[in-house]
Protein backbone atom coordinates (compact mmCIF):
# COMPACT_ATOMS: atom_id res chain seq x y z
CA UNK A 1 0.00 0.00 0.00
CA UNK A 2 1.24 3.51 -0.82
CA UNK A 3 1.86 6.04 1.90
CA UNK A 4 0.25 9.51 1.58
CA UNK A 5 3.38 11.24 0.26
CA UNK A 6 4.02 8.68 -2.52
CA UNK A 7 0.35 8.74 -3.47
CA UNK A 8 0.43 12.56 -3.86
CA UNK A 9 3.59 12.43 -6.00
CA UNK A 10 2.09 9.74 -8.22
CA UNK A 11 -1.20 11.63 -8.48
CA UNK A 12 0.61 14.87 -9.37
CA UNK A 13 2.70 13.05 -11.99
CA UNK A 14 -0.38 11.51 -13.61
CA UNK A 15 -2.22 14.83 -13.57
CA UNK A 16 0.74 16.65 -15.16
CA UNK A 17 1.15 13.95 -17.79
CA UNK A 18 -2.57 14.00 -18.65
CA UNK A 19 -2.59 17.79 -18.90
CA UNK A 20 0.49 17.76 -21.14
CA UNK A 21 -1.02 15.16 -23.46
CA UNK A 22 -4.27 17.09 -23.60
CA UNK A 23 -2.48 20.30 -24.56
CA UNK A 24 -0.37 18.53 -27.19
CA UNK A 25 -3.46 16.87 -28.61
CA UNK A 26 -5.34 20.17 -28.89
CA UNK A 27 -2.34 21.84 -30.53
CA UNK A 28 -1.86 18.99 -33.02
CA UNK A 29 -5.59 18.90 -33.78
CA UNK A 30 -5.65 22.64 -34.48
CA UNK A 31 -2.57 22.47 -36.69
CA UNK A 32 -4.02 19.56 -38.61
CA UNK A 33 -7.33 21.36 -39.08
CA UNK A 34 -5.68 24.54 -40.38
CA UNK A 35 -3.34 22.75 -42.76
CA UNK A 36 -6.16 20.70 -44.26
CA UNK A 37 -7.97 23.80 -45.60
CA UNK A 38 -8.15 23.79 -49.36
CA UNK A 39 -5.90 26.38 -51.01
CA UNK A 40 -7.24 29.38 -52.88
CA UNK A 41 -6.38 28.82 -56.52
CA UNK A 42 -5.88 31.78 -58.84
CA UNK A 43 -5.31 31.11 -62.51
CA UNK A 44 -3.04 33.31 -64.60
CA UNK A 45 -5.99 33.85 -66.95
CA UNK A 46 -7.97 35.48 -64.11
CA UNK A 47 -5.28 38.12 -63.38
CA UNK A 48 -5.29 41.67 -64.75
CA UNK A 49 -1.62 41.57 -65.74
CA UNK A 50 -1.35 45.38 -65.94
CA UNK A 51 -2.04 45.60 -62.20
CA UNK A 52 0.48 43.05 -60.95
CA UNK A 53 2.66 44.80 -58.38
CA UNK A 54 5.56 43.79 -56.12
CA UNK A 55 5.94 45.68 -52.84
CA UNK A 56 9.15 45.27 -50.88
CA UNK A 57 9.74 45.79 -47.19
CA UNK A 58 12.26 48.21 -45.72
CA UNK A 59 14.76 45.36 -45.28
CA UNK A 60 15.41 42.21 -47.29
CA UNK A 61 14.48 40.03 -44.32
CA UNK A 62 10.99 41.57 -44.35
CA UNK A 63 10.18 39.63 -47.52
CA UNK A 64 7.84 41.08 -50.11
CA UNK A 65 4.19 41.25 -51.08
CA UNK A 66 2.67 40.66 -54.49
CA UNK A 67 -0.59 42.26 -55.55
CA UNK A 68 -2.66 40.29 -58.07
CA UNK A 69 -5.91 41.97 -59.18
CA UNK A 70 -8.63 39.84 -60.68
CA UNK A 71 -9.91 40.84 -64.11
CA UNK A 72 -13.62 40.62 -63.45
CA UNK A 73 -14.30 39.77 -59.82
CA UNK A 74 -16.52 42.14 -57.82
CA UNK A 75 -15.22 43.75 -54.62
CA UNK A 76 -17.78 41.88 -52.51
CA UNK A 77 -16.59 38.54 -53.93
CA UNK A 78 -12.95 39.41 -53.23
CA UNK A 79 -13.86 40.60 -49.71
CA UNK A 80 -15.54 37.26 -48.95
CA UNK A 81 -12.66 35.26 -50.44
CA UNK A 82 -10.04 37.18 -48.45
CA UNK A 83 -12.03 37.06 -45.21
CA UNK A 84 -12.51 33.30 -45.52
CA UNK A 85 -8.90 32.77 -46.60
CA UNK A 86 -7.45 34.70 -43.67
CA UNK A 87 -9.79 33.11 -41.14
CA UNK A 88 -8.91 29.59 -42.27
CA UNK A 89 -5.28 30.44 -43.04
CA UNK A 90 -5.63 29.12 -46.57
CA UNK A 91 -2.57 29.19 -48.77
CA UNK A 92 -2.75 30.57 -52.32
CA UNK A 93 -1.64 28.65 -55.38
CA UNK A 94 -0.99 30.54 -58.60
CA UNK A 95 -1.66 28.24 -61.53
CA UNK A 96 -0.96 28.28 -65.26
CA UNK A 97 -3.26 25.53 -66.50
CA UNK A 98 -2.19 22.43 -64.56
CA UNK A 99 1.22 23.90 -63.64
CA UNK A 100 1.72 25.43 -60.18
CA UNK A 101 3.71 28.66 -60.51
CA UNK A 102 3.82 29.49 -56.81
CA UNK A 103 2.48 28.52 -53.40
CA UNK A 104 2.32 31.50 -51.06
CA UNK A 105 0.45 32.99 -48.13
CA UNK A 106 -2.56 35.28 -48.22
CA UNK A 107 -1.84 38.63 -46.58
CA UNK A 108 -4.96 40.60 -47.47
CA UNK A 109 -6.89 42.36 -50.19
CA UNK A 110 -5.27 44.29 -53.04
CA UNK A 111 -6.80 47.18 -54.94
CA UNK A 112 -5.58 48.56 -58.28
CA UNK A 113 -6.99 51.45 -60.29
CA UNK A 114 -5.89 51.25 -63.93
CA UNK A 115 -5.07 54.52 -65.70
CA UNK A 116 -7.91 55.90 -67.80
CA UNK A 117 -10.48 53.73 -65.99
CA UNK A 118 -12.92 54.76 -63.31
CA UNK A 119 -13.28 51.39 -61.57
CA UNK A 120 -10.81 49.92 -59.11
CA UNK A 121 -9.98 46.24 -59.60
CA UNK A 122 -9.61 44.03 -56.55
CA UNK A 123 -7.58 40.93 -55.91
CA UNK A 124 -5.27 39.19 -53.52
CA UNK A 125 -2.24 40.52 -51.64
CA UNK A 126 0.21 37.66 -51.23
CA UNK A 127 3.24 37.27 -48.97
CA UNK A 128 6.64 35.90 -49.97
CA UNK A 129 9.73 35.19 -47.87
CA UNK A 130 12.08 36.89 -50.33
CA UNK A 131 11.95 39.86 -52.67
CA UNK A 132 13.48 37.76 -55.45
CA UNK A 133 10.75 35.14 -55.27
CA UNK A 134 7.99 37.79 -55.35
CA UNK A 135 9.63 39.50 -58.33
CA UNK A 136 10.04 36.21 -60.19
CA UNK A 137 6.41 35.20 -59.64
CA UNK A 138 5.24 38.73 -60.52
CA UNK A 139 7.20 38.65 -63.78
CA UNK A 140 5.65 35.27 -64.67
CA UNK A 141 2.16 36.63 -63.93
CA UNK A 142 2.74 39.68 -66.12
CA UNK A 143 4.40 37.76 -68.94
CA UNK A 144 2.22 34.65 -69.00
CA UNK A 145 -1.01 36.62 -68.74
CA UNK A 146 -0.33 38.56 -71.93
Amino acid sequence: MLDGYTFMKTHALHFTLALGLLLCGVHAGTAQQLSSSAPIIISISQIDHSGVSVMTGARDIDGAKLGLPYQGMKKTEVDALVKDGLLLRRSVWIMDGQKIIAKCSLVGEYGFKPQHESETKYGLLLGFMSVGEAQEVGAKCKHDAV
